[in-house]
């Protein structure tokens, strides 16, 4: 098989290979990952969005999220917002955070 690859100079993401060899991530969890790095790093990140978005239900979601969780590369905190409600705050990191 060839590989052919475009010299590219905007709107594209910089994806370390690392993350796309990890043979310890399932496929679609390193999809997720992939997708979580190509937003801007201002991006708000909502649960019901990325189930809608991919058109998955909420245990596959969560089984993702646990899974990019373990490796480092997702990081969750509870707490209450402004409003008293409770919130989860989720921030996804390149570089694994153990």
């Amino acid at each position: 098989m060839a590989i052919k690859k475009e010299k590219l100079t905007d709107n594209y993401a910089s994806i370390p290979n690392f993350i796309l060899r990890d043979s310890q991530l399932p496929l679609d969890t390193i999809g997720l990952l992939v997708y979580f790095l190509s937003l801007p790093e201002d991006w708000e990140v909502r649960a019901t969005q990325i189930q809608q978005e991919f058109g998955i239900g909420r245990e596959k979601r969560q089984r993702m999220y646990k899974q990019l969780e373990h490796a480092g590369h997702l990081v969750q905190l509870n707490g209450r917002g402004i409003d008293g409600r409770w919130t989860t705050e989720t921030t996804a990191y390149q570089v694994p955070r153990n």
